[in-house]
């Protein structure tokens, strides 16, 4: 695979060291850093983020990184600036403090709660007198 671009990575679990993917031409212009990748990491795949975009890598060979995980960055870069300046600071892998900044939710790969509202298209008395007849329609229930 030809490619420019690689991203270093840091899984969520495991191992806390930069690990380098090649970045496939077709996520070129999405990957960024801080975004949430999956990647193949010994045959299984991994939930990691992106702290470095390079040119060159040390490597011989790299893996691809296999999806974007969100369309967003789940780590503006002020947010992972704070991670680094903490793991120097607290003497803590940055793959850690990245761990611990993740909301649960996001870690164990859950959709974003969705919010459904319901809009009255009826005037309120009307709908208040619907009611009304249809308690009486059907009776008292359990």
């Amino acid at each position: 695979m030809d490619t420019d671009s690689y991203a270093s990575i840091l899984l969520d679990k495991g191992y806390f060291e930069p690990l380098d993917y090649s970045i496939p031409s077709s996520m070129l212009t999405s990957v960024q850093i801080g975004s949430r990748v999956e990647v193949e990491v010994r045959k299984s795949k991994r939930k990691a983020t992106v702290i470095d975009i390079k040119k060159t890598t040390l490597c011989t060979t790299t893996k691809p990184i296999l999806q974007l995980l969100h369309p967003t960055n789940s780590f503006p870069a002020d947010l992972l600036e704070l991670a680094k300046w903490m793991a120097l600071y607290y003497a803590t892998p940055l793959g850690k403090v990245l761990g611990m900044m993740l909301p649960p939710s996001v870690r164990k790969g859950m959709k974003a709660k969705e919010n459904l509202y319901v809009k009255l298209l009826i005037p309120i008395k009307q709908a208040i007198t619907l009611c009304q007849k249809e308690r009486l329609i059907l009776g008292k229930q359990a």
